[in-house]
């Protein structure tokens, strides 16, 4: 798929074991997380290889001494609705969210990096 004009990859992290995992996180420049719940290795681990975190703020996502990271890299799940058209209309805004944070980040990677340096110490 393409954000902008930069082409990207998706890999579903399931069934590799640890060094197949420290050679994705090498390789990545986000993950995604959703709805983290206790003590997620996937994305701390990512992120000590450079990854930026992309979640929400349901559960540990939530808790900033957890995720010290910037609200903007978290989707407000509190505004997606029950009903068909809201439901629709939450699918919609994370898409534009998701987008367009990816392509900044993709375009600015060093720059936003240093927002994660709390997450890294």
């Amino acid at each position: 798929d393409q954000v902008g004009q930069v082409e990207i990859e998706l890999v579903v992290l399931r069934d590799y074991n640890q060094l197949e995992l420290i050679e994705l996180y090498k390789e990545a420049k986000v993950v995604f997380d959703w709805c983290m719940r206790g003590s997620e290795r996937v994305p701390l681990e990512a992120s000590l290889f450079g990854a930026i975190l992309f979640t929400n703020n349901c559960e540990s996502g939530s808790d900033f001494s957890d995720f010290p990271i910037p609200s903007k890299y978290k989707f407000n799940h509190e505004n997606i609705r029950t009903s068909n058209d809201d439901v629709s209309k939450s699918l919609i805004d994370f898409k534009k969210w998701f987008k367009d944070t990816l392509q900044d980040v993709l375009i600015n990677y060093w720059i936003r990096l240093s927002d994660f340096a709390p997450l890294r110490w």
